[in-house]
């Protein structure tokens, strides 16, 4: 008995090799919740090593109070929490890490426990059961009372608890195959939530500024229908006191009523942008919310960094191309494992367990005290309709399929890091061009309003000076946008979205 418990023991610490904690706690293995980052440890990579805990850096942030205006790391801290995209891949990342957990189920062994009970009644021959054959003192079969014809009965009980444990003990590496094949897949999914995280940032983000703009271009429209009044006014003195005809004064009010009308549906667009911030945020559109007014004057920043390095940076920290590398290692794996699937296993069992009997002619219970059995059996599947070789043909394909996803993948990190770069250059420059014009504008109509007044010049220079003022307004509402989305899309096209740009940016005179 002490040799069994030895060779039992022996067993389980050896299963024991290889596997890790995603057997007994899956979720160590993902992101602990749906606006988390998962961080991977440094082996995390690196299929020829076994991952270690993987750990996860929650963003965190407290609630702001609504009594004042929310920045904009408030509200995206607001959405991280609610937004339903992250938790779909959070979910798809627990997914992932319960199957990885599942994979090592053959590094293990199987334990099956049992209780029988059996009473049984024959008729004729000797009885037995469990290989013990029922006989008296003096050597003969018992038997009870016949039956009509002289053909013996006998009863029998056995009971008793069994346990049975199964191992796989070689199969050329095709589980371990498997089990890397479903820990890269593991990564996939959790550098695919964490770009999910990146892209609501980046969501987000735009939605914010686009938000900040709208309202930025209704308060020029604003302005803009209080300086067509002020020309108006202007006009109707100067009616009034004989100067001026009745034409300067319809031509001033219909530039007021298209003031008017525009100033009308911007505030539909501060209604559609607010809604749609909200919608991304995974709060209800109905709600009201007041955030930080957009900057006049933002510092501006320069780009220490070539494209080549931004690209160099991007195809570190991108963890979509991160997911498509993880993708195409779980695919070679996928295919070793397929082709191993052709070589034999051996397996091994071993039953161990006690029975008890009780029976006509038996005086009282015997028992067996234990009874065991060890195998060792080696399979070889011969043939099977041809279903591996096609397994490792559709592995085969898949892998291709992941390769062309991954040059893809590469190929527009270097799209996005070249027109983000060049998008924050263009927005750099508008912002100082725009200043200028937008100065430039207001002094040109508060000179032609003056000459107006005094009678130097007409209506219609009033009113281009005008036009031409409202045109900067918003010209310069919409550069303001654009310098800091493009500053969020190079973050994110980089791939460090959630961290401090002055990384590759520094501060440059305005």
């Amino acid at each position: 008995m002490q040799k069994i418990l030895a060779l039992s023991t022996s067993l389980l610490l050896f299963s024991g090799c290889g596997v890790d904690l995603a057997v007994i706690k899956p979720w160590e293995y993902a992101p602990p919740s749906p606006n988390s980052i998962w961080n991977p440890a440094p082996v995390a990579h690196q299929s020829h090593k076994q991952a270690e805990k993987m750990t996860a850096r929650i963003i965190s942030a407290t609630l702001p109070d609504q009594k004042e205006a929310l920045s904009l790391a408030e509200v995206i801290d607001i959405a991280l929490k609610n937004n339903y995209a992250t938790k779909e891949t959070w979910a798809l990342a627990r997914v992932a890490a319960a199957t990885y957990g599942q994979s090592q189920q053959n590094l293990l062994p199987a334990a099956t426990g049992s209780y029988t009970f059996d009473r049984s009644r024959s008729l004729g021959g000797a009885a037995s059961s469990g290989g013990i054959v029922i006989v008296d003192d003096f050597g003969n079969v018992v038997s009870s009372p016949t039956q009509a014809g002289g053909a013996p009965i006998t009863y029998l009980s056995v009971w008793g608890p069994q346990l049975a444990l199964s191992y796989l003990v070689f199969d050329f590496g095709q589980t371990r195959s498997t089990s890397r094949a479903a820990l890269e897949a593991l990564y996939k999914a959790n550098l695919t939530h964490n770009r999910e995280v990146q892209s609501v940032i980046q969501t987000i983000t735009s939605d914010y500024y686009n938000y900040l703009y709208q309202v930025k271009l209704r308060e020029s429209y604003e302005q803009d229908v209080a300086d067509a009044q002020k020309t108006l006014d202007s006009a109707t003195s100067s009616l009034r006191t004989g100067v001026r005809n009745v034409s300067d004064v319809l031509q001033a009010k219909s530039q007021l009523l298209q003031n008017q009308t525009l100033l009308v549906k911007q505030r539909q667009a501060v209604q559609e942008a607010s809604s749609q911030l909200l919608t991304d945020m995974g709060l209800p559109a109905h709600l009201s919310f007041e955030v930080e007014k957009m900057p006049e004057n933002p510092r501006l920043f320069e780009i220490m960094a070539s494209v080549n390095e931004l690209i160099s940076l991007a195809l570190e920290e991108r963890f979509d191309l991160q997911a498509a590398e993880a993708d195409l290692r779980s695919r070679n794996n996928i295919l070793s494992a397929a082709r191993r699937a052709l070589l034999p296993s051996i397996n091994s069992n071993f039953n161990v367990g006690r029975s008890d009997f009780r029976g006509t002619g038996i005086p009282g219970t015997i028992t067996d005290h234990y009874d065991f059995e060890l195998t060792f059996t080696l399979t070889w599947q011969l043939f099977n309709g041809l279903y591996n070789l096609n397994t490792i043909r559709k592995a085969e394909a898949s892998r291709e399929y992941s390769k062309a996803a991954l040059y893809q993948t590469e190929l527009q990190v270097i799209e996005d890091i070249t027109n983000a770069k060049s998008s924050v250059s263009v927005a750099r420059d508008a912002m100082r061009y725009t200043h200028d014009f937008l100065d430039a504008a207001e002094e040109e109509y508060k000179v032609s309003l003056a000459q107006y007044r005094s009678g130097t010049t007409d209506i219609l220079r009033v009113i281009s000076a005008q036009t031409s003022l409202a045109n900067a307004r918003s010209v310069r509402a919409g550069a303001l946008q654009s310098w800091y989305t493009s500053l969020s899309t190079l973050a994110y096209a980089a791939g460090v979205i959630q961290r401090d740009p002055r990384t590759f940016l520094q501060e440059s005179s305005q």
